[in-house]
């Protein structure tokens, strides 16, 4: 880790987690397309090995699941960015929007853009036309990139979560706790279905709060713990957070499960200790996995992963269906599935290389400093501090002199919401 990601408060096992978790989506999303002679429940009335192995990896690599903790990471990610500067002034608010408008935008027009192509070539969603393009990209429509519902989560909490911070900062442990519940709330109360992308991020700004408060309040909780106590959790959480949304897969048998209303109270109590465990355990034996180089490198390409996977799988399985030997495969449907799975992975990874490297960087990079010149130049920083100077380096300063910075042990410890600042990418 570089000195510079060590003075903003990077935490690498989170970024490795995310992109564990981005590898699970494109594990799932490619055991589904040829499901017809294999389905991923125990009484589908399929028999044999490969049905029950089938359904493990949906469990294992749970794509659902996968979702729902890269919103608890944003959550907790965003917080630590904006740390105790000041967030719902014009200034800030303007600033953060930038921040994320380069981070998301840039990549996810590429995608729409090279979906739309791939949609002509393939004829496929029927009727995709200009029309469909132009409401792709201001995410008003999912069908040429469905990963995109998920960015319309994140665009539509981020511009709510100044707002969600601000609150979390003033109202305490208590305050937070009775906030998350309310927050479930909306759960039930945004329509299910038909879905509504203008309202549907409501739905998971509970994930987003309980990142704010994983990376708080529930370090310190955690460390209160036993170890005997945290193992217990942790091993509850990691088996919940695979099998909760997974009960889907038993079909009509649990058709309480196809209603995501059902679980995701659940999933989100999971992803809360699973995200609690990791940055509790940061730069200890528990979270080495984290720590390795493939980890690592998933970490960094994590978004664009999990945004143009899609679009080689629909390439791919275009070709795969128009070459597949169907007897062959209606043997041994898992065995090819894991080819497929394989082609896949590796083009997708090559293509997220290169989009992380020539768009998405830079382009988060642009970002950052065009935030970096609002906050220096805000007009309430001029009158609060006489000269062209940001707001944030007064943060660990007093009137008599520079006092002690805070390490990076103190920051993770501190007890106010969003304590410390960081450059994670999120």
């Amino acid at each position: 880790m570089t000195d510079k990601k060590k003075q903003t408060g990077f935490i690498s096992e989170v970024e490795a987690l995310r992109g564990v978790a981005a590898f699970s989506v494109v594990v799932e999303h490619c055991l589904l397309p040829l499901s017809a002679s294999i389905e991923p429940g125990l009484f589908s009335g399929c028999h044999g090995v490969q049905p029950i192995l089938h359904w493990l990896l949906h469990t294992t690599f749970n794509g659902r699941a996968s979702v729902m903790l890269f919103f608890a990471i944003s959550g907790f990610v965003l917080g630590r960015q904006v740390g105790t500067a000041p967030i719902l002034t014009p200034s800030a608010w303007c600033a953060f929007t930038v921040r994320r408008l380069f981070r998301i935008v840039p990549a996810m027009w590429l995608a729409i853009l090279l979906a739309y192509l791939v949609a002509q070539w393939r004829q496929m969603p029927a009727g995709a036309n200009g029309l469909t393009f132009a409401r792709t990209l201001i995410l008003q429509d999912t069908s040429l990139l469905p990963p995109l519902w998920s960015l319309n989560v994140e665009m539509g909490c981020s511009l709510v979560f100044p707002v969600l911070l601000s609150c979390g900062r003033r109202i305490g442990l208590v305050g937070n706790l009775v906030l998350l519940l309310a927050l479930g709330g909306l759960i039930y109360r945004v329509p299910w279905p038909p879905w509504d992308l203008r309202i549907e991020f409501a739905r998971y700004l509970v994930l987003f709060q309980a990142g704010l408060m994983a990376g708080s309040w529930g370090v310190a909780l955690w460390q209160t713990l036993r170890p005997s106590m945290r193992w217990s959790l942790l091993t509850f959480a990691a088996v919940g957070y695979g099998l909760i949304p997974q009960l889907w897969a038993f079909s009509a048998t649990y058709a309480f499960y196809a209603d995501q209303r059902n679980w995701l109270p659940g999933e989100t109590l999971c992803c809360f200790i699973i995200l609690v465990s990791v940055i509790a355990g940061t730069g200890r034996r528990e979270t080495a996995w984290l720590r390795t180089r493939v980890a690592k490198f998933l970490g960094r390409i994590s978004y664009s992963l999990y945004l143009f996977h899609s679009i080689v799988l629909s390439i791919f399985y275009t070709i795969y269906s128009e070459h597949t030997d169907w007897a062959l495969y209606h043997r041994w449907p898992l065995v090819m599935q894991m080819v497929l799975l394989a082609v896949v992975t590796v083009s997708s990874v090559l293509l997220s290389v290169a989009v992380f490297e020539f768009v998405e960087r830079p382009l988060t990079r642009w970002g950052r400093d065009i935030a970096g010149w609002i906050t220096v130049h805000a007009p309430e920083n001029h009158f609060s501090t006489g000269v062209n100077q940001p707001a944030t380096n007064l943060t660990h300063r007093t009137l008599s002199g520079p006092s002690r910075r805070p390490s990076g042990a103190d920051r993770l410890r501190s007890a106010p919401l969003g304590k410390s600042t960081g450059s994670q990418r999120t």
